[in-house]
């Protein structure tokens, strides 16, 4: 992983038309099994291309929302448009940041919007910038990029390395043992219902 937000040489995506750049975008994107409204968005604006996946909710999962994911990334994608145009020299990460306040407010005050099941999505832009793009990757939206002579994948691995480091702790758990380390402070024993 090269890092979620970074500048890599422009590949075969992005070639010359006379002074200008032109970058051909292509997608195919249908709504899940069982779902009536597409949960994920591909957009362009300009030299920004981005991908938003929505976080499918569980039904009967109570997400403190009105809103579902599909609205979320239509919102978040015409937020995301309008922060580049107003500020085309920010970073993506600040882009996104803007946008992300921006639908907040379009919510209103019906969503309780600190609930931990509140939608959200992952996120893949790629902007053009002459012979260089800028790009940035949350999550599991991967960017693949042809070079020409080789292809490259830029994934966020974050969310899957602290699920594997979770993963350890809870088995190094074990009944009846404390969990602080040596000369950390008082240890205590928990067994039983008290």
């Amino acid at each position: 992983m090269v890092g979620p937000e970074a500048r890599h040489p422009a590949g075969h995506t992005v070639r010359t038309v006379g002074e200008a750049y032109a970058m051909r975008v292509r997608s195919a994107s249908v709504a899940a099994p069982g779902r009536l409204e597409n949960e994920d968005t591909v957009f362009r604006f300009g030299p920004l291309v981005g991908v938003l996946d929505g976080a499918t909710v569980p039904e009967g999962f109570d997400t403190g929302c009105v809103h579902g994911p599909a609205w979320f990334v239509r919102h978040l994608a015409a937020r995301i448009g309008l922060a580049v145009a107003a500020r085309p020299a920010a970073t993506l990460v600040s882009s996104l940041a803007a946008a992300l306040l921006a639908v907040r407010a379009d919510h209103g005050d019906a969503c309780d919007l600190d609930h931990p099941g509140t939608p959200s999505a992952t996120v893949c832009l790629l902007r053009e910038g002459g012979d260089e793009v800028d790009y940035l990757v949350l999550c599991d939206s991967p960017l693949v990029l042809d070079l020409g002579g080789r292809v490259e994948v830029i994934s966020d691995d974050r969310l899957d390395d602290a699920l594997a480091d979770l993963r350890r702790i809870v088995a190094g758990l074990r009944p009846g043992r404390s969990t602080r380390k040596p000369g950390s402070g008082r240890r205590c024993r928990c067994s039983g219902s008290g």
